[in-house]
């Protein structure tokens, strides 16, 4: 099993190139192996659709991570949904 900085150079890595649907499902996949993304990989996944003009997936993926993401608390939550917010022209 991969371990969790090797998921996250993943998810950043097919962020940035633009591929949100392989990336999710790697946190996915992370999540199913019992690791949470930090705040960083969180934030680049999310910027990143908000970029390419899908600020409604981003919205929509942050709250069904949310569910999933057992470990993430209330600031990791605020702190990206304002980042959403910010980068999303809200």
């Amino acid at each position: 099993m991969p371990s969790s900085s090797t998921y996250m150079i993943v998810i950043c890595s097919l962020a940035m190139g633009h591929k949100y649907d392989d990336a999710i499902e790697v946190v996915l996949d992370m999540l199913r192996n019992a690791m949470s993304p930090d705040l960083l990989t969180y934030k680049t996944l999310l910027e990143g659709l908000c970029r390419d003009g899908k600020g409604v997936e981003a919205f929509d993926l942050l709250e069904d991570l949310r569910r999933k993401d057992s470990m993430m608390n209330e600031r990791t939550y605020k702190t990206l949904l304002n980042a959403l917010h910010f980068v999303n022209g809200e």
